[in-house]
């Protein structure tokens, strides 16, 4: 069994879990603009508390964006760092992607059984009137598959292309950037992304022998140009 160490940092929350034996432990912060200050000691607190040092991590799961500029940074500096300097194996995850995961692992079993074949959007505000967004659905298994990739749009073309795909439910860290636009007539579900439930993807992911050098780690940055092309 693997030592997995998972780095979200893409938002306004900040958290890092660490698998070790079938045991998991999370560290996690609401706190606002403390991403740099608390990480490095966030990951020092649970080898600790696990009785391991940084050799004995395996694979570091990282959520790459889209999202904060500052958090990934952060995130993907220490995560460079540590991977390159033990060897330690990255698996890059979509920070939109990690809203799902994350909500997945909120539903009790009878909830989580009427998700599979549902259409999932994930809408996280990108500031100066644009959100991101990405598309995904569980299948019977209930692993989780991306309809496309994480695009960014324009706040007022968000009603037609919300249409065109008629999600079945929209997840998002802040209800309060989106309950007020016009969308169509969809559940939305706040749900903050956390380490601890990304243990499960990355370590799937390393076992289909999928993985990425430190020094090739690239984060998702997306621009309105790219928005435009994807999304028409």
């Amino acid at each position: 069994m693997k030592n997995i160490l998972t780095i979200e940092t893409s938002g306004t929350t900040c958290s890092v879990a660490l698998s070790y034996s079938g045991t998991i432990l999370e560290k996690y912060s609401d706190e606002l603009r403390v991403h740099g200050k608390i990480l490095l000691p966030f990951i020092s607190e649970l080898l600790d508390e696990m009785s391991l040092t940084v050799s004995d991590i395996d694979i570091i799961g990282i959520s790459i964006g889209p999202g904060s500029f500052t958090g990934l940074r952060i995130g993907f500096a220490i995560t460079q760092g540590l991977a390159y300097a033990q060897n330690i194996s990255v698996i890059p995850l979509s920070s939109l992607c990690a809203h799902v995961h994350s909500f997945k692992t909120t539903l009790s079993k009878d909830n989580l059984s009427s998700i599979p074949g549902k259409s999932i959007v994930v809408i996280v505000d990108a500031k100066m009137d644009h959100f991101y967004l990405g598309q995904y659905i569980m299948k019977e298994n209930y692993s989780i598959d991306s309809m496309g990739a994480d695009i960014i749009i324009k706040k007022d073309r968000m009603k037609s292309f919300l249409s065109k795909i008629d999600p079945d439910l929209i997840l998002t860290d802040d209800k309060s950037r989106i309950s007020g636009l016009d969308f169509v007539q969809t559940e939305i579900i706040e749900i903050f992304p956390r380490a601890k439930d990304l243990i499960e993807i990355t370590e799937n992911l390393f076992n289909t022998g999928f993985s990425v050098s430190p020094m090739n780690i690239e984060l998702a940055y997306l621009r309105e140009a790219d928005a435009w092309k994807k999304s028409n």
